[in-house]
């Protein structure tokens, strides 16, 4: 059943991205990861770009997926808002797992329409 979570995060935010736009990218930021259709994803917070294990991009949706005793959600969160421009820009979806015994989570990523 874990290897499911993932696949119903990805439909609760897809229904949630219909009301939010997809980020624009952050040119001249460390870039990190692959987007769909082979297209790099920037990070917004270059602090934050190194302890990302991986940032992807999927119909509109930003992608963090990260290793929890790298980096906590507090400041995963705050790095999506960065992204987003600004504090409580962010729409998050907190997907928690493991990965090789550690703490392994993916944080789905959306902006508000401003």
């Amino acid at each position: 059943m874990p290897i499911f979570k993932p696949f119903i995060a990805l439909a609760a935010v897809g229904f949630v991205s219909a009301c939010a736009f997809a980020p624009n990218g952050s040119d001249g930021f460390p870039e990190i990861g692959i987007g769909g259709n082979d297209r790099t994803v920037s990070v917004a917070d270059a602090g934050l770009a190194s302890m990302l294990d991986s940032v992807t991009t999927r119909d509109g949706i930003l992608i963090y997926s990260y290793f929890t005793d790298v980096v906590g959600d507090g400041r995963v969160i705050a790095g999506a808002d960065i992204h987003c421009g600004g504090a409580g820009e962010a729409l998050v979806t907190r997907v928690e797992g493991s990965r090789d015994g550690r703490g392994y989570n993916t944080m789905l990523i959306t902006c508000k329409i401003l």
